[in-house]
């Protein structure tokens, strides 16, 4: 079923008008700033011109360095706070390789995403050279360099993210810089989650945004040692003890001349943080640089440098920028107007699909397309990629339990309720596959579970477990409903009737359902390696007890359904039981009176 359009409520711009307005105002907005910083820029003498454009591209660099980054300290955020709140559990290694997946997805310049244990294990999620997202788990004890690391982490003892120490990684041949947040429940530091970057992909990040700011971007570990550089060289004789090599060693003299003898005598201004040097044979270079403010242990030196005889084509770039400014910006409103219409049906289309989804209607949520911008596809992928993972969460886990951890990120803590339990069983079924192949029993149980799954969540039971060829299924949770068990006599009811359609099939067996009511214990029960919802108790061991006795109170019967006192009671109208008198259940020193269900 497609999805919609989505219709804004009264009163509401629409996001094609306010992104219109938007783009349209920032064009207008951009022009006077170009406007207006070219006219005082070209008053100005050749070193404050060149200094003035060096600090603007220099905040620019900071910024998109701080922005290319920004996703790792996102994602080890989003993933800290879910383990730190309880959310996802270190121990729970699928749900939590799921979440980095899917977390490094939408992050195409990290490199991985790991969670570490102090027990001595990692669940790493990388990035293959093919795209292709790959998750393992692995001891960090053999591995020195990490295992230094992450020893330094734990006896840090401070809970806030940080920045780590670069990391050669002898397997890749690469070296990585990390974002580690610890995660500490009640003072005691229990895991930590790392997201990392490959220096690689720094140094190309730099070398294209040095390509479109016409200037030599650089990134430094400290003062003497270069984390990333447009152009660094190969066969630099890299190791563990040596992750990044030196300011002498990427072959560029005006950069190893930085820090100079005297480069303090020769700061550009007081308030900015740069200076000029001079090189034989080189001529005169502006150096401009600023540290990020981030938590990190050594600084991070972004910074940029300048030849002092651009000025020339600074000046003439300047003038024709003021001409194609004025000319170009009709052009721009008119494109922007289309942009933002055009951007607007994708996220319209985005929004329709997750009110579905917070519905948990994910049969009534379609793929999104594909866009042509490149963010907007993305997201559209991602949510496509969600939906396909709620929907086989969903079918694992009850759906109203789904909804409820959509809802509130919280699961059912176990409590004592009232239920109606179910038992199902194929009678013969054991016999019957012995004289068909693989393919065959395969077919005729999903089939057979296929019909119980549609009765039973039709009268809005939950599925609790399938056990070789019968289910066990409850009525009241995780939802509370007051007729359970009339619920439950109606989905066995509709059970029996899809049932005996198939009677003239020659894989027919006769099918037996037990169905009691009682109090008992209902929701999450977690071990160290994992968490399952279900219920326990008595009243549970009874129903699976009543379905046994089916085959000596309905002898013959195609479809036997015992039901007892205590599920009797709570019906509204007792049509179609046939009181069975009372009987000694298995494991119960008390008899209870049975009925048996009349539904051929």
């Amino acid at each position: 079923m497609p999805v919609s359009e989505p219709v804004p409520p009264s009163g509401k711009a629409p996001l094609a008008l306010v992104l219109a307005a938007a783009f349209g105002g920032l064009v207008m907005l951009a022009l006077g700033v170009v406007l207006g910083l070219s006219l005082w820029v070209v008053a100005r003498n050749t070193t404050e011109l060149l200094t003035e454009k060096g600090t603007l591209i220099l905040q620019l660099v900071t910024e998109r360095i701080r922005d290319h980054l920004a996703p790792a300290q996102a994602l080890v955020g989003f993933v800290g706070d879910q383990l730190e709140s309880g959310a996802l559990a270190f121990e729970d290694r699928e749900t939590l390789g799921a979440a980095l997946r899917y977390t490094l997805a939408a992050a195409p310049q990290i490199q991985s995403s790991v969670t570490i244990s102090p027990e001595g294990w990692m669940l790493s999620a990388f990035r293959g050279e093919d795209g292709e997202i790959t998750v393992i788990a692995q001891g960090w004890n053999e591995k020195p360099h990490i295992r230094s690391a992450i020893v330094e982490l734990m006896r840090r003892g401070d809970p806030r993210p940080v920045w780590g120490p670069p990391l050669y990684i002898a397997e890749t041949g690469s070296t990585i810089v990390n974002f580690a947040r610890p995660i500490y429940r009640d003072g005691r530091f229990v895991g930590a989650v790392v997201a990392t970057i490959a220096v690689e992909r720094l140094a190309s990040f730099l070398a294209a945004l040095g390509t479109e700011l016409n200037g030599n971007v650089f990134l430094l570990y400290g003062r003497d040692r270069v984390l990333a550089y447009p152009r660094m060289p190969a066969g630099l004789g890299l190791s563990p003890d040596k992750p990044l090599p030196t300011l002498a060693e990427i072959g560029d003299p005006v950069l190893a001349a930085i820090w100079a003898e005297g480069y303090e005598e020769r700061r550009i201004r007081s308030d900015l943080g740069g200076h000029w040097h001079r090189l034989k044979g080189l001529g005169a270079y502006y150096y401009l640089y600023r540290e990020l403010a981030e938590a990190r242990a050594v600084p991070w030196l972004v910074g940029v440098y300048f030849r002092a005889s651009e000025l020339a084509d600074q000046l003439r770039r300047l003038r024709m920028a003021l001409i194609l400014a004025i000319l170009a910006v009709l052009a721009s409103l008119v494109a922007a107007v289309a942009m933002a219409r055009r951007m607007a049906r994708p996220i319209g289309r985005l929004a329709a699909a997750s009110t579905h989804v917070a519905d948990l209607d994910l049969e009534h949520v379609a793929p999104l397309p594909r866009s042509s911008v490149r963010e907007l596809d993305q997201a559209a992928q991602a949510f496509n990629g969600m939906v396909a993972a709620l929907r086989s969460f969903a079918r694992y886990v009850p759906r109203e339990l789904v909804r409820r951890l959509v809802r509130t990120g919280e699961g059912q803590r176990p409590e004592s309720r009232e239920l109606t339990i179910m038992f199902t069983d194929l009678a013969g079924f054991t016999a019957l596959s012995e004289t068909l192949d693989t393919t065959a029993v395969a077919a005729l149980v999903e089939r057979h579970f296929d019909m119980l799954g549609r009765c039973i969540e039709a009268e809005g039971g939950t599925v609790d477990k399938f056990m070789g060829d019968g289910v066990m299924a409850f009525w009241g949770a995780p939802g509370r409903v007051a007729d359970h068990a009339e619920r439950a006599v109606r989905a066995a009811r509709a059970i029996a009737a899809e049932h005996l359609a198939g009677r003239g099939e020659p894989t027919f067996l006769p099918l037996r359902i037990g169905i009691h009511s009682g109090e008992v214990i209902v929701g999450e029960i977690a071990t160290r390696a994992r968490t399952s919802y279900t219920v326990l108790g008595d009243a549970v061991n009874t129903a699976s007890r009543l379905q046994e006795l089916v085959r000596d109170l309905c002898p013959g019967a195609p479809v036997g359904v015992v039901v007892s006192e205590a599920t009797v009671a709570a019906l509204s109208a007792r049509r179609d039981l046939r009181d069975l008198g009372r009987h000694r259940v298995r494991g119960r020193q008390r008899e209870l009176r049975l009925y048996r269900l009349d539904v051929a």
